[in-house]
């Protein structure tokens, strides 16, 4: 199939673009109730300008970051693009925008996968609708002249070439299809169509797809619609007030899933496996049986930039019970240090987390469940230790849990020597603290001289156990591992014991609560209520790393041709305090109910008040 470079372009500046009024109320009503994937913007050109405005953007195009990313801006031409725009249209990139003032929607209608051996064959059936309003005219003219210079470019190519591209047009209802069919000898590979419609450009594969969009909007939708479908009715809350969504409905999917399942079972039992699969307790237990859609959303709100991110079930199995937040809200821990780069507080049931990997396990294969049993009963019977897990270790566990985490630098001048300096540590809240230390001390008995890798020092009356391997001469030591545990908690510590000592501190010390600096209450203050799990990035502290890590990747990287594929110009990494000068912060919240998981993202600009 050959097409030209410039039918291409337009090609991505329509998918990109932003679109005008219908004969639809919205172009969601020409996607049919029970479509497997839709992508939707309410309103493309806002989109645009909302991104324009961002802090996002803004860092994007500061002039030293232009400077840093020069390579790869280079290799794409994106200094070039409006010039190019303009030479093959007649039109700017903003003139061309101006041409579109509405939604868009993207979906899969149908498709059809054989999983036969052997087979290739995936076909999907795709729809794209944008409203072109007043100006379909002038676009159907673009397209048609892009379509003629790429069959003249064709037409004066010497070489022969079995594949070739044929354009025909038909007319369904009144309305002009222009079709495309891509031949190999004799033999057709594939057909797509493109019309307008009463202010609606529409591409299609195949032509099937494309009549029935043209006939959805020329009846002003259909009767039932992807809005009507159960299982986009669980999600529609979240998605109302999104300027653009991602929606996928998990029903059509599961026959090709079960058809996947059943292939890899098969395999397993055939190469002799001693844990032979069964598809179908493979799903179940998974819990992909109880799914029903799966969204995102995206939208910015004066200027802040909101993210959703869910899950919808019939069931809480699984891997979606193996998320096992809540129930309560998350703790304002008042331990955190106020100068802590990222930190995350939550509630986490983790016996019932345990059932969830049980019952996976026993549901994949209940003998697996039997053999780590005996296992671990065996290894606590030669280490002479009494030790009920269940009981000592994770009915000791309030669900209370915390991670902080400060960033230092990037080291390394190799890809096999890249390091992240940081300090990390993880608190989780305890009810007996002589049944935990049981626990730590029954485990470094079954490990064999565990204690005696473990060094002692005191900090504010407090023990610190710090891990000291062995090591080759010349051998990388790695991060320290330390942990200590108190009257409420297990603190584990990865890194230098900084972050350690801190939250011992504050823990004994009332202190300025980081709840209460003014760039967390802001970010914090926009969670809705009830997250079972809170996150917090002060990204004007942490986002300068990003550079260093870019720079240090890159070039590892290489085309067909053996040369280096540059991003960046490591010499030009951005000043620090470069991101900071753009976007604040950044924080997120987890919510989980019987039937629903969702994730909502917030980044802040800077100097939001």
């Amino acid at each position: 199939m050959k097409t030209s470079s410039s039918a291409v372009l337009l090609t991505a500046i329509l998918l990109t673009a932003s679109l005008g009024q219908a004969s639809v109320d919205d172009l969601t009503g020409i996607v049919p109730a029970g479509a497997p994937m839709v992508v939707y913007v309410a309103d493309v050109p806002a989109s645009i300008d909302n991104w324009e405005a961002s802090p996002m953007a803004q860092l994007w195009n500061d002039p030293q970051v232009r400077a840093f990313f020069a390579p790869l801006r280079d290799e794409l031409e994106i200094d070039r693009w409006d010039e190019v725009i303009r030479e093959e249209t007649g039109h700017s990139l903003e003139e061309i925008e101006a041409m579109f003032t509405g939604d868009l929607v993207f979906f899969v209608e149908g498709f059809d996968i054989s999983l036969e051996e052997g087979a290739e064959d995936a076909d999907f059936q795709l729809v794209l609708a944008v409203a072109v309003g007043d100006n379909a005219a002038e676009i159907e003219r673009l397209i048609l002249e892009q379509e003629q210079k790429a069959a003249d470019a064709v037409d004066e190519e010497s070489d022969a070439d079995a594949s070739e591209i044929r354009h025909e047009t038909r007319e369904y209802r009144g309305v002009e299809l222009h079709i495309e069919q891509a031949w190999d000898d004799d033999e057709l590979t594939l057909e797509t169509g493109w019309a307008v419609v009463e202010g609606v450009w529409a591409v299609a594969t195949p032509v099937e797809s494309l009549e029935c969009a043209v006939a959805a909007v020329l009846d002003g939708g259909l009767e039932s619609t992807v809005r009507s479908g159960a299982n986009f009715e669980t999600v529609g809350k979240h998605i109302r007030k999104a300027d653009s969504w991602f929606f996928m409905d998990i029903d059509p999917w599961m026959p090709t899933v079960r058809a996947v399942a059943d292939g890899g079972a098969s395999a397993a039992a055939q190469a002799g496996s001693p844990f032979p699969l069964d598809s179908a307790a493979l799903v179940d237990a998974l819990g992909i049986d109880a799914m029903q859609a799966v969204f995102a959303t995206f939208a910015f709100e004066e200027r802040t930039m909101v993210m959703s991110f869910g899950a919808t079930y019939a069931e809480d199995k699984g891997l979606i019970k193996l998320l096992a937040y809540g129930p309560g809200e998350a703790p304002r821990a008042t331990y955190i240090p106020v100068d802590s780069d990222t930190f995350t507080t939550g509630i986490v049931d983790f016996a019932d987390a345990w059932a969830a990997v049980v019952g996976i396990v026993n549901g994949i294969n209940p003998s697996l469940m039997g053999l780590a049993s005996m296992q671990l009963e065996s290894s606590l019977q030669q280490a002479g230790v009494e030790l009920d897990l269940k009981r000592d270790l994770l009915d000791n566990l309030t669900g209370e849990i915390a991670s902080i985490q400060n960033l230092g630098g990037i080291t390394g001048e190799s890809l096999a020597d890249i390091q992240l300096e940081q300090d990390q540590v993880i608190i989780a809240g305890i009810r007996q603290r002589q049944a935990l230390e049981h626990v730590i001390e029954g485990i470094k008995t079954i490990v064999g001289q565990g204690s005696d890798f473990f060094a002692r020092r005191e900090f504010e009356n407090h023990t610190i156990y710090t891990l000291e391997m062995p090591q080759a001469e010349g051998e990388n030591p790695g991060e320290d591992i330390a942990y200590v545990v108190t009257d409420e908690h297990l603190l584990i510590s990865i890194g230098s014991p900084a972050t350690l000592e801190k939250v011992l501190l504050k823990m004994k010390s009332d202190g300025p609560s980081v709840w209460k600096q003014p760039k967390v209450r802001r970010a914090v203050g926009l969670l809705p209520d009830g997250a079972s799990a809170v996150q917090y990035q002060d990204v004007s502290a942490t986002g300068d790393l990003i550079f260093h890590g870019i720079a240090l990747v890159d070039g590892f990287g290489a085309n067909g041709e053996g040369e280096d594929v540059r991003v960046c110009d490591p010499e030009a990494i951005p000043d620090r305090g470069t991101v900071g000068m753009y976007i604040e912060s950044a924080v997120n919240g987890v919510w989980k109910n019987g039937r629903e998981l969702l994730i909502r993202v917030y980044v802040l600009p800077a100097g939001k008040k």
